[in-house]
């Protein structure tokens, strides 16, 4: 009887062990709920440099020798640069109603 006691203390000690570990441990739910939250993450700044990459593309593009655009080229000039033609007029607008 005194064997089938402890057969059976050992027997639920290791039971809850394992259950601890299924729910706490390292690979266990909670970890595993981290991993998912982290994947979505990652996926979400995958797609965001995805469409980063996407906008350089096509404004490098847009500013190749073989097919430069004129009005963007002007554009990023005057924006950057703020480079005008000399019979240009420019009317400077105050920070707020940009």
């Amino acid at each position: 009887m005194r064997g089938l006691r402890i057969s059976t203390f050992i027997f639920s000690l290791a039971l809850v062990y394992f259950a601890v570990h299924f729910f706490i441990g390292q690979q266990g739910l909670l970890s595993w709920r981290a991993y998912v939250q982290r994947a979505d993450i990652l996926l979400m700044e995958k797609q965001a440099l995805v469409a980063k990459r996407q906008l350089l593309s096509d404004r490098l593009a847009r500013l190749s020798a073989a097919s430069a655009d004129a009005d963007y080229i002007e554009e990023r000039a005057f924006s950057q640069l703020g480079l005008v033609h000399p019979g240009d007029f420019v009317i400077p607008l105050p920070e707020a109603a940009k």
